[in-house]
């Protein structure tokens, strides 16, 4: 079991992505990335049109997948009690899981992650708070043993802190995953308003952890002497 796509944005550019809805540009990147990374997502939203990128990929056939993404909100406006989706995972057969971004006066911006079960019905976390600054979000889903069984999970971190896991799901018949999408991919509100910024999209299929991006290495200078000093210490 591996990775099957890993979009960092950090060339600049929306080519990673097999596919795009841009409404006219609305979809871009730009400098720095989050993370400390080159580059990332920027999702402009003046109207209610969704805009995303699509990754396809062979679909699935383990028994678990798990996604991370970072998310900065960038102090995007949403009406209080609005919401929108901000990445999906399907399947031929429609949704699979998603991650929605939510917004309430009093509590600031919120996420949730849902999934559909075998019926076509939609299990959810409750809403977790995130600050106006960058986070990531990672989701572990796996499959039920059996057709008959009701054991699926899906587990929600955000932060490398684990905030909930759905249990008793029933989770086996739905066809698994091949394709995801990031950005403003649906329900996009009226009134909302703004730049939301998106990076470091990465699916694996199976249930290893993928944790956050790793810090940039520290590069110490070689010199052909030893007796240096460094400027501002004697």
């Amino acid at each position: 079991m591996a990775v099957l796509f890993n979009i960092t944005h950090d060339a600049n550019n929306l080519d990673e992505y097999d596919s795009t809805v841009t409404d006219g540009g609305d979809l871009s990147t730009g400098t720095p990335g989050l993370a400390s990374t080159t580059a990332k997502m920027q999702a402009l939203i003046d109207d209610t049109t969704a805009i995303y990128g699509q990754k396809d990929f062979t679909q699935i056939t383990s028994a678990a997948y798990r996604f991370r993404l970072y998310i900065d909100p960038n102090t995007i406006t949403i009406p209080s009690f609005n919401s929108f989706f901000i990445c999906d995972v399907s399947c031929s057969g429609g949704q699979l899981a998603r991650v929605l971004l939510y917004y309430q006066t009093g509590y600031g911006y919120r996420l949730q992650v849902s999934h559909q079960d075998d019926d076509y019905a939609a299990h959810s976390t409750s809403f977790y708070s995130i600050t106006d600054a960058e986070h990531y979000v990672e989701v572990l889903v796996t499959w039920a043993s059996s057709a008959l069984a009701h054991d699926a999970t899906v587990t929600l971190w955000i932060d490398g802190d684990q905030k909930e896991q759905l249990t008793g799901l029933d989770i086996f018949n739905r066809g698994k995953p091949n394709r995801a999408l990031l950005g403003a991919t649906a329900g996009v509100d009226a009134g909302t308003a703004g730049t939301l910024y998106l990076d470091e999209f990465v699916l694996r299929d199976d249930d290893t952890e993928i944790g956050p991006v790793a810090a940039p290495a520290i590069r110490i200078p070689r010199y052909g002497f030893t007796n240096f000093q460094v400027p501002g210490i004697v």
